[in-house]
């Protein structure tokens, strides 16, 4: 049994914020993951949802 996933992933470093502090924060953020939508794909089904 096959799943597949489709999900987004958020590069904090890449959001244009121009503070001296930013940086430094978005290196630590990026470090864990954020739930973010995604789609599931199993057998035919389709199911959207957090993963």
């Amino acid at each position: 049994m096959s799943q597949w996933y489709v999900t987004l992933d958020l590069n904090a470093r890449g959001i244009p914020i121009h503070t001296g502090w930013w940086q430094a924060l978005a290196t630590v953020v990026d470090q864990f993951h954020i739930p973010l939508p995604g789609i599931r794909i199993q057998r035919g089904d389709v199911v959207v949802g957090l993963f």
